[in-house]
């Protein structure tokens, strides 16, 4: 998987502290797809 890169501009509710860890509970992959994006 591709290295999180930084937002440009930072937002209220932003969950970039929170995505490595959201990350790591997700099963081994190829191909994501955030349907409700």
């Amino acid at each position: 998987m591709n290295k999180i890169k930084h937002p440009v501009i930072r937002y209220h509710g932003g969950k970039y502290r929170l995505a490595p860890w959201v990350i790591s509970h997700f099963p081994d992959h190829r191909c994501y797809v955030e349907p409700f994006g």
